[in-house]
């Protein structure tokens, strides 16, 4: 591989913007120290997605049991009784 001429425009050292240099810690919201910590309650931690789904999927798509039972055939009157012929 031949040597590639340098970039147009490439500053000579990347970690200065704007003629500051660019902090090794990284000081954005998530990490801010003095940021107040969010409210009890509000994170969406609190047992979570899964947890509050499983307990109301238990409660879901559980058949009721009829109100009175279906008749056998053996309780069928004989008319009632499917012939094959």
């Amino acid at each position: 591989v031949k040597d590639l001429p340098p970039l147009e425009g490439r500053p000579d050292d990347p970690t200065i913007v704007d003629g500051k240099r660019i902090p090794e810690t990284n000081d954005g919201v998530m990490n801010d120290r003095d940021r107040q910590k969010p409210k009890e309650g509000t994170i969406g931690t609190e047992g979570g997605v899964s947890e509050k789904d499983k307990a109301r999927k238990a409660g879901d798509n559980v058949p009721e049991a009829p109100k009175t039972p279906s008749p056998s055939d053996q309780d069928r009157p004989e008319h009632e009784h499917e012939h094959g012929t």
